[in-house]
């Protein structure tokens, strides 16, 4: 014997008063992690709604929004008779932004939008209501980059560029690094790498700092290049404005190496623009070590006098005969480039200034 015979079958009548296409008013009476079963209002048939049906886009998060006993109205998608389901979406009740996104932005543009969720894989870009946009983490820069919550916050806008259409996920590929290629393809119509720049220290390392001249393009100045005087200890920290020259610069790496010293003219340009070899320099000790002497040549250069060179006669003491701030004068007798060095001849002045005494004698009493 059967009771529920007694009445119509619910479903039969479901399906005389109902077809794929319908809005109807559904009440939740269970919350799965994939999706929403409902009560279909005004029969004892009920239908599921997908978690992708109910938003266009981020199913997942709009599924948070409900609780069981809400009403709301979903459109029939399918009518499965034979297995007596009923798929409904809520998202078809209205136009697919996706549609629109596709009409009004195209590969290659560049757009400024606002972080909507950053993941531990990339940021989600709020393109248009209901659209994002995914920055991958390889895409944001071409050094790596960890640790994203730490450098962007929800709501922070951010500059990219669309580089792929998904039409599966309804979801725009964006990169950063694609707008870097852009700049460095440009590079040298954007700046004067023949001039001075300036930048702010983003990173300090022992062997060197990297400066910023603009987001994601840095520039590696070796701490060999902060200064021509090795002895000059200069020191920098994150957020000092430096100001440098570019000296090397590798498009395929996108790589910069800039030098703050070549700012200035090398003193070894300097004292060789100044002195050549043979010229007589009135000038006075700078240092005294066992074996050498230095002298001012400049500011910034000091020539080598060798003991050798100090004397006519045998010195066993050098600082028994000389003095830091003595007055002397030399002659330059080699000019080193590979080396970078001058040396200088005492001695060979005193000789100098002796054969042309001879030779003023001998014009007088000579035969």
């Amino acid at each position: 014997m059967s009771i529920k015979q007694l009445s119509q079958n619910p479903w039969e009548l479901f399906e005389e008063k109902h077809k794929i296409g319908d809005i109807v008013k559904v009440k939740v009476i269970e919350i799965l992690d994939f999706g929403i079963v409902g009560n279909i209002v005004g029969s004892e048939v009920s239908g599921f709604i997908h978690i992708s049906e109910l938003a266009w886009n981020n199913g997942a998060k709009e599924l948070k929004n409900y609780k069981i006993g809400d009403e709301f109205d979903a459109k029939i998608i399918e009518i499965e008779s034979t297995k007596r389901n009923v798929k409904l979406s809520v998202k078809q009740l209205s136009e697919n932004p996706w549609e629109k996104v596709k009409e009004k932005y195209k590969i290659g543009d560049v757009l400024e939008k606002p972080i909507a969720e950053i993941f531990d894989f990339g940021l989600l870009i709020a393109v248009e209501k209901d659209v994002d946009g995914l920055l991958h983490i390889s895409d944001l820069a071409y050094k790596k980059v960890s640790n994203l919550a730490s450098k962007y916050k929800v709501g922070d806008v951010i500059k990219s560029k669309i580089i792929e259409f998904n039409d599966e996920k309804n979801r725009i590929s964006l990169s950063m690094k694609a707008i870097f290629d852009e700049k460095w393809e440009n590079i040298e119509n954007n700046y004067d790498l023949s001039g001075a720049l300036k930048g702010k220290v983003v990173n300090v390392q022992d062997y060197g700092i990297f400066v910023e001249i603009e987001e994601g393009i840095e520039v590696f100045i070796h701490k060999n290049e902060f200064s021509w005087d090795k002895r000059e200890k200069k020191s920098y920290k994150v957020g000092d404005e430096v100001e440098f020259k570019i000296i090397v610069m590798d498009k395929i790496d996108k790589k910069l190496a800039g030098s703050i010293k070549q700012l200035l003219k090398s003193p070894w340009v300097e004292v060789t623009e100044k002195y050549k070899k043979g010229n007589i320099v009135n000038t006075q000790i700078e240092e005294i070590s066992e074996n050498f002497v230095l002298v001012k040549l400049t500011d910034r250069f000091n020539g080598i006098v060798p003991k050798r060179e100090l004397s006519e006669h045998f010195l066993k003491n050098i600082s028994e005969n000389f003095s830091v701030g003595d007055k002397v004068t030399a002659v330059i007798t080699d000019i080193n480039d590979k080396r970078k060095s001058i040396a200088l001849s005492i001695k060979k002045v005193e000789e100098m200034e002796e054969k042309k005494e001879m030779e003023e004698l001998m014009k007088i009493y000579g035969v």
